[in-house]
């Protein structure tokens, strides 16, 4: 780990390959997979991510409990990869819009022939990805059973429940991908993005399928 949440850091432009998609699988008992706090240009193919957790420990930065599989603050592709029960849980200092409970992005995403099943977030954004700046690109891509959960204060404020597959800040591209079965206690079953601080955000959607995602206030789908 590093010092125990990652496996490889400091280099400015990693690729991390598998080789066959499906025969390595990355796990973790506790803490998370990847992690490159710095930010790098990223890519990693033909891997699966298991169990990955976002620790809240020592946290203090609003991103830091964020990326239950793999955080990375800079530019990340990602492909013919799988993810399954990952996730996150927001310590209080994160804001409501951090999550991921698969990747988090901090400079743009992409996202091509890959499965994300089974990941959450528990008081953030995202059950499987949340993406910030640059935005993201999805590309024949199936989500399933993935979930934002909200955590609910003694004191009745609350906060996450949004984007049961995808969050984000800035626009989002959507192509040839399915999404079933996801959730949200809030908006957005499926997907929840938001407009950075001078512009709304766009979303465009080809090809793709949404069936049985539910949110429980607005945005079964999209939001």
């Amino acid at each position: 780990n590093a010092p125990t949440e990652g496996l490889v850091r400091n280099y400015p432009t990693i690729t991390v390959d598998g080789g066959t998609p499906g025969l390595i699988t990355l796990s973790a008992a506790s803490g998370r997979i990847l992690d490159f706090p710095g930010g790098r240009n990223l890519t990693v193919k033909n891997l699966t991510f298991i169990y990955g957790v976002g620790s809240a420990s020592n946290c203090t930065t609003q991103d830091c409990d964020s990326g239950g599989a793999v955080r990375n603050l800079g530019s990340m592709t990602v492909i013919n990869c799988s993810f399954s029960g990952n996730a996150v849980s927001i310590a209080a200092l994160s804001s409501a819009t951090v999550g991921g409970g698969a990747l988090f992005a901090g400079n743009g995403l992409t996202v091509i022939n890959s499965t994300f099943s089974g990941n959450s977030a528990t008081g953030g954004a995202g059950g499987a990805i949340y993406f910030q700046a640059a935005g993201a690109r999805i590309i024949n891509s199936t989500f399933f059973n993935n979930v934002s959960q909200k955590v609910v204060s003694a004191g009745g404020s609350s906060k996450g429940g949004y984007g049961g597959a995808i969050s984000g800040i800035g626009g989002l591209t959507v192509s040839g991908s399915h999404f079933a079965g996801n959730s949200a206690d809030v908006d957005g079953g499926a997907v929840k993005t938001y407009g950075s601080l001078n512009a709304q955000a766009t979303v465009v959607v080809a090809n793709s399928s949404f069936f049985s995602n539910s949110a429980l206030r607005a945005g079964g789908g999209l939001h």
